[in-house]
């Protein structure tokens, strides 16, 4: 199961999210582990989905579920108003906070939880960042 591509192509579906992010390459600046290299931030967020930072199997006696936890880091560049940065960083907790039970690539969405946004450590002084902490527990197929 790919916790990655699970979230990003539920973050890419919510026009909630994707129409506060940065635009790159004719897309959004929505990316999986790091953002390739030669961007640069701008006013508008980029977001990164790590890979779990956990995984571990919660098995019952007749089925098999994953809990798994993994941050979403939302950058922007530091200067002017922080207004970006905290909206899209509420926009994708809400995106994340009521995601429903169903059908995932890989099994079923059972739960998701979400913690944050806090700031987020940076490279430099010249940006500035959220971090969502989220635990999903999925059933396998």
């Amino acid at each position: 199961m790919d916790l990655q591509s699970i979230i990003y192509t539920h973050l890419l579906a919510d026009s909630n999210v994707t129409g506060l992010l940065a635009d790159y390459s004719g897309s959004y600046a929505l990316f999986s582990s790091f953002a390739p290299e030669g961007v640069t931030l701008g006013e508008r967020p980029m977001l990164i989905i790590d890979a779990a930072n956990s995984d571990e199997n919660d098995d019952t006696f007749s089925e098999e579920y994953r809990r798994a936890e993994t941050f979403i880091r939302i950058y922007a560049k530091s200067g002017g108003s922080e207004a970006s940065l905290v909206s899209t960083a509420e926009a994708v907790r809400n995106s994340l906070k009521s995601w429903s039970p169903g059908a995932v690539t890989g099994g079923e969405m059972v739960n998701a939880s979400v913690s944050g946004p806090v700031t987020a450590p940076v490279a430099s002084p010249d940006e500035r960042g959220r971090l969502i902490t989220l635990t999903t527990l999925i059933k396998d197929q």
